[in-house]
């Protein structure tokens, strides 16, 4: 169906084929196999789509859309400038250096067009199958931050970060991303990445995604080390509530600028230490569209997955992020499962 799908695109926008070179993740997800990625992908706009390879490796192609593989023998390019695909030639930008995409653009005696936003947009909503996948490894993410949250016995961040490491290995997952462990004034640093001192007390941000059969999740909880003041609890209590109104007002076909907006509004004065974008989808890729951003043109849909994460950050001081994975049917369904409350430890 996904094939199917791409190919009525490519007819409509008059290209003849598409060519995904090894490594680009929507060979996955056209395969639906994550372990497929060392040979390159053809779709052509009416001919079944194949795998192409100069060394014959094809030993992983169980891949539920039952694509076939052909040695290529001799250079791609030439088989380009023969006419072998066509005239007209979409690849993916997105997923090519500029330097390579130029170079193709020139060699080739063909028109090049850059299919990038239609693989984008085509991966938005989600199949039943996907969902089921999506889901099976938010269970597995939350029964992760479970058993380390509730067991929080840690001197370190780095020690916070092995634990998800060994307990979402042990569950069948792994990363899709360098989790972030941010406790006192590094957690006012959204994408903070060392992860290398001592857990100190105050905020603790602690977010981390797991892949399972080629399929990302992401999860933020912020958690408190020792007493908190009655400006810990006023700003994370003013960061949940946020996160409850996005999810309430979301809705099918919504703009997703409107929602950042109205996020924005609501946090009034302190509007200016929300400083990220207030969600992304989740797929075969920790960061796809849907963008939850300021000047984002993407509307909501039906069976998309996405993250709200509303999160306020004040310089030198601390820092709180509340982000949770949703599903979008008539209204938003929460994924992953871990509560939102503040944990104080």
């Amino acid at each position: 169906m996904r094939i199917k799908k791409f190919q009525e695109i490519l007819n409509k926008e008059k290209i003849d084929a598409a060519i995904l070179f090894r490594g680009n993740p929507n060979i996955n997800y056209f395969s639906q196999n994550p372990d497929i990625g060392s040979s390159s992908l053809v779709i052509p706009k009416d001919k079944d789509p194949f795998f192409i390879s100069k060394k014959l490796r094809f030993e992983n192609l169980d891949n539920e859309a039952k694509i076939k593989g052909i040695n290529l023998d001799g250079k791609l390019g030439d088989f380009i400038n023969k006419g072998f695909y066509g005239k007209t030639i979409g690849l993916d930008k997105l997923n090519l250096s500029s330097l390579i995409f130029d170079k193709f653009k020139k060699e080739w005696k063909v028109r090049i067009v850059d299919v990038s936003k239609i693989l984008s947009e085509l991966r938005v909503v989600k199949s039943g199958d996907e969902i089921d996948k999506i889901s099976k490894n938010c269970k597995i993410l939350s029964e992760t931050f479970r058993e380390v949250l509730d067991n929080f016995d840690f001197k370190t961040e780095r020690e916070v970060e092995v634990a998800l490491s060994n307990i979402s290995k042990e569950k069948g997952g792994d990363f899709c991303f360098k989790p972030i462990v941010a406790s006192g004034v590094n957690s006012a640093t959204p994408h903070y990445m060392a992860n290398s001192s001592k857990l100190k007390k105050g905020f603790c941000i602690i977010d981390f995604g797991v892949k399972y059969e080629g399929y990302c999740s992401d999860m933020t909880r912020t958690i408190f080390i020792g007493k908190p003041k009655k400006e810990h609890l006023e700003a994370y209590n003013k960061v949940l509530e946020a996160h409850n109104l996005a999810a309430e007002i979301t809705k099918p076909e919504m703009k997703a600028e409107a929602l950042h907006k109205r996020i924005l509004e609501y946090f009034g004065k302190s509007k200016d230490y929300f400083i990220h974008n207030l969600g992304h989808g989740v797929g075969i890729e920790i960061h796809e569209l849907p963008s939850l951003a300021l000047e984002s043109k993407d509307i909501l849909k039906k069976n998309s997955c996405f993250t709200i994460e509303p999160g306020l950050y004040f310089p030198k001081k601390f820092g709180i992020r509340i982000e949770e994975l949703y599903l979008l049917k008539n209204k938003v369904i929460p994924l992953t499962d871990y509560s939102k409350e503040l944990k104080i430890l």
